[in-house]
């Protein structure tokens, strides 16, 4: 046996008795027809996460809907029907695209060619008729929502599978978005993702593909949202595709790595980033997975680092349809066995995490297409004693207009700022003692203290 193996097996042994729980299924709903994205964000103002959903129904059964947190702690309402005309939903994200500090919505329509934006006129969830951004980006499959040219909005970034094209559309700042500037075109790309890859302050993209080389990223030369040429990150020796990427820091390098899941075989595998956006080989999660369709990545079990989520799928009508996740046992990307969250869905189809319960881990919720069904788990993950052992930390004023300060500045090590949709937005390794979030947009965000014994998440409010 060799070293790695043995290391392997000490952490593996060292963790099992930590390892992260889940509840059994709660369904939010059975009605959203052909379900198949789920996503989390504050929809109405009110501190807690309610749930999104995008739905492939063409006959009349909503595709864009979501559904209110009403208790904060996971008893979620009925249906709120956002649309029920866009067809052949396949992807919706959610952000604020007209710069009035409320959460809007952003979804595509695969048969209808469209990608769409609905504004939530009064920051309580009651939403537009869809504004058309455009009407001809062919087969629309993925869509999301970041400052692509630096300049305090949020633009939007699409990849079509119909033409291969990945391209996005700049935002006025109120929500009117120009043309199609596209980025490149590739075989049949499935999806797309936008992190800073080379540490230069700017969103790059990456994208998936089908041929000799399933993986590419394009840099964002000059932070205005002018992209370089095709970066290869994964090659294959037989063509192949990846139906999903995310951005995450795998390693507790400060950098993004990206996890995948290329087919032949099906596997779930993540490449290293060397901070400038130099990738290294493939590194297995996880093998066996059949049709996998979606991953997500998270602090599942409270331990300070990422772990992955994903869903398997052996058929489209068998209730075998899985999500599971991989624990990333050391924090530096060596990972556990698959964990089985629930294996009786039927083609699984999304995969999202976040804290719907407001108990400081994060919850797991799926979309699944043939049952209709979005439903959330509940992390019963009890904390490791060492976890957290000093005195709560408080941070002041709450809410702020821009400087917060720590209650205790000598035990903290470093500062995570994530906005309410999962994004870092900073990362602090010194000057604890006032804290500047004033460039950031008036909003609800998460501070992870992290100390010497553990970390702590809380929440503040950005006015």
């Amino acid at each position: 046996m060799s070293l790695n193996q043995t290391i392997t097996g000490i952490l593996i042994f060292i963790h099992s008795w930590t390892y992260g729980q889940f509840g059994p299924q709660q369904i939010i709903t059975d009605e959203a027809q052909l379900a198949r994205d789920v996503f989390t964000a504050d929809i109405d103002g009110d501190g807690d996460l309610d749930v999104l959903s995008a739905s492939r129904s063409i006959s009349g059964d909503f595709n864009i809907a979501w559904y209110e947190n009403e208790d904060g702690l996971g008893a979620f309402g009925a249906p709120i029907v956002v649309d029920v005309s866009l067809q052949e939903s396949y992807a919706l994200t959610a952000a604020d695209l007209d710069g009035d500090g409320d959460i809007d919505i952003l979804a595509t329509s695969l048969s209808l060619d469209r990608l769409v934006w609905y504004e939530n006129l009064d920051g309580l969830g009651n939403y537009s008729n869809d504004k058309i951004i455009s009407s001809s980006a062919n087969n629309p499959l993925s869509v999301i929502a970041v400052d692509l040219d630096s300049d305090n909005d949020i633009d939007v970034i699409t990849g079509s599978t119909g033409d291969g094209i990945l391209a996005w559309h700049e935002n006025d700042g109120a929500g009117n978005f120009g043309g199609a500037q596209v980025i490149s075109s590739i075989s049949n790309g499935w999806n797309v993702q936008a992190g800073d890859l080379d540490d230069d302050g700017d969103y790059d993209i990456v994208a998936s593909a089908s041929g000799s080389t399933i993986i590419f990223w394009f840099e964002n030369l000059d932070g205005l949202g002018n992209f370089g040429s095709e970066n290869p990150v994964a090659s294959v020796t037989e063509p192949a595709s990846t139906t999903n990427l995310f951005l995450v820091d795998l390693d507790g390098d400060l950098d993004l790595d990206i996890i995948a899941n290329p087919a032949f075989p099906r596997r779930l595998v993540w490449y290293e980033n060397d901070g400038s956006g130099n990738f290294g080989p493939e590194q297995i999660i996880a093998l066996d997975l059949i049709g996998a369709f979606h991953l997500h990545a998270a602090d599942l079990d409270n331990d300070g680092d990422n772990d992955v989520l994903y869903t398997s799928t052996p058929s489209a009508v068998e209730n075998t349809s899985e999500v599971g996740w991989c624990e990333n046992l050391d924090g530096l990307g060596n990972f556990g066995p698959k964990q089985n969250i629930i294996n009786t869905l039927t083609f699984a189809t999304g995969v999202h995490a976040g804290d719907v319960d407001d108990d400081g881990d994060m919850d797991v919720l799926s979309a699944s297409q043939n049952d209709n069904t979005i439903a959330w788990y509940e992390n019963l993950t009890i904390l490791n004693v060492d976890e957290f052992t000093e005195p709560r930390l408080i941070i002041y004023p709450n809410p702020t207009s821009g400087i917060f300060n720590v209650s205790d500045v000598n035990l903290i090590r470093r500062i995570e700022i994530f906005d309410s949709l999962g994004n870092q937005l900073k990362s602090i390794m010194d000057q604890f003692d006032q804290v500047d979030i004033s460039s950031l947009r008036s909003g609800l965000y998460f501070i992870v203290l992290h100390t010497d014994s553990g970390y702590q998440t809380s929440k503040i409010v950005k006015i």
